[in-house]
């Protein structure tokens, strides 16, 4: 075999290597990553935080405030669930204030 055929055989079997060693760097990453969803609920929604399919936080009231009312759409509902995981990404507390609340609209009665 010339050496040009070892190097390029070489060089196929880094590319595979990294590929491989790439793809399950995405696996873990992708098993671990937080995210939102959205729970729907009589009268509302609310969401949950998930790392995976592991449940870290149920939250079917709107946070924050007093009483129990839920979100009155999903789209507010998933908004305050991506606040909340770019907290915990960041390492900050999840708790929501009431200011956070109004940059969203919304409205609590």
């Amino acid at each position: 075999m010339s050496s040009k055929a070892k190097f390029n055989i070489g060089i196929l079997l880094f590319l595979m290597i990294a590929f491989f060693g790439i793809y399950q760097y995405r696996q873990i990453v992708d098993k671990h990553a937080m995210y939102g969803e959205v729970v729907e609920l009589n009268g509302g929604f609310g969401y949950k935080i998930m790392r995976g399919k592991r449940v870290l936080i149920v939250q079917e009231y709107i946070p924050g405030i007093a009483g129990k009312q839920p979100f009155a759409t999903k789209e507010q509902a998933i908004a305050v669930a991506h606040l909340v995981v770019s907290k915990l990404n960041t390492g900050k507390s999840p708790i929501v204030l009431p200011s956070e609340l109004e940059k969203f609209k919304i409205l609590i009665h």
